[in-house]
């Protein structure tokens, strides 16, 4: 019923863990897929030693192709009506699988379990609302782990990401399957993930952000939404993408080209064109182009959230 995909990468600390967490599961009605991908260390001699003592154990060996190309063969080798993805260096709490394919049924094709803060209250989301919240990156967790996703959603697009995109990967993918069905998302309100961001090997811990980058984040947003849905989720990347540019200012305070990027004139226009409203300190950084004045106002915000807590 249930293929369990779970890319695996310099994972030889955690990745026993991983996959005890899988075998350890109420509801056993599924198949393991580990995709060892090129692996420098011994994270496919541990697999395959799994694999040799369990029937619903498979290993996939390739080269170094990265996560995303790696869920990609995962699921092309899958067997399951539903699939579930697993990071290796995380674990899954043992009613996990049974708590999210208990709330599956034909009228859905998206599941949502709680995982960390992210616990959405809601008991179904139509699914605008859900690619609103992921185009947006809130209010649920945007990430392909801690759901389940019914096989047919997925196809080649899904998983055609450039691999220079590192960070964000798994929101555009979330993204993609998102417009590929038009049932709402059901939530499951239990924990079915357990995420461990103290892996110093983490992508997100290592992560810096950058203009740069972002604006190429921004243009793989725009690709993975159909252009007739644009205008109807522009407001909600205008907010993203002024979060992102607060967050770098917070970080670089006395940066004076950030108002030169490609990233801010773009911003600057779909602000203009789509009337977007923001508040007046970030309307003040945003239109001033004032060391003076991004420095005071960067310093405010930082004191506010200090005072707040």
């Amino acid at each position: 019923m249930i293929s369990i995909i779970v890319p695996v990468y310099k994972a030889e600390n955690f990745i026993s863990a991983c996959i005890e967490s899988i075998l350890s599961q109420t509801y056993t009605d599924f198949e393991l897929l580990l995709v060892e991908d090129g692996s420098p260390d011994k994270s496919g001699l541990i697999c395959d030693k799994y694999a040799a003592n369990s029937d619903n154990i498979l290993v996939i060996h390739q080269e170094n192709q990265g996560a995303s190309m790696a869920r990609k063969v995962g699921v092309q080798k899958s067997q399951g009506e539903w699939i579930a993805f697993v990071d290796s260096d995380d674990t899954i709490p043992s009613d996990a699988l049974e708590n999210l394919i208990g709330s599956a049924d034909d009228s859905i094709d998206i599941v949502l379990g709680w995982i960390g803060e992210s616990k959405p209250m809601e008991n179904i989301l139509s699914i605008e609302e859900y690619r609103r919240r992921n185009i947006g990156r809130y209010g649920l967790h945007v990430g392909p782990v801690a759901h389940l996703y019914r096989k047919c959603l997925f196809n080649e697009f899904v998983f055609d990401i450039p691999r220079e995109i590192n960070m964000g990967e798994d929101m555009l993918m979330n993204i993609r399957l998102s417009f590929n069905t038009e049932k709402p998302v059901r939530i499951v309100h239990k924990e079915v993930y357990n995420y461990y961001i103290e892996n110093v090997n983490n992508t997100t811990n290592s992560f810096r952000l950058s203009l740069d980058y972002e604006s190429q984040m921004q243009k793989m947003r725009l690709l993975s939404i159909p252009k007739q849905y644009h205008s109807n989720y522009m407001n909600d990347m205008i907010g993203i993408r002024i979060y992102d540019l607060m967050r770098y200012l917070d970080n670089h305070p006395f940066s004076i080209s950030w108002h030169k990027s490609e990233f801010y004139i773009e911003l600057a226009c779909d602000i203009d064109n789509y009337g977007y409203q923001t508040t007046r300190a970030n309307l003040l950084i945003l239109k001033s182009h004032n060391l003076f004045i991004q420095f005071l106002m960067v310093s405010y915000k930082k004191l506010r959230k200090i005072f707040q807590k």
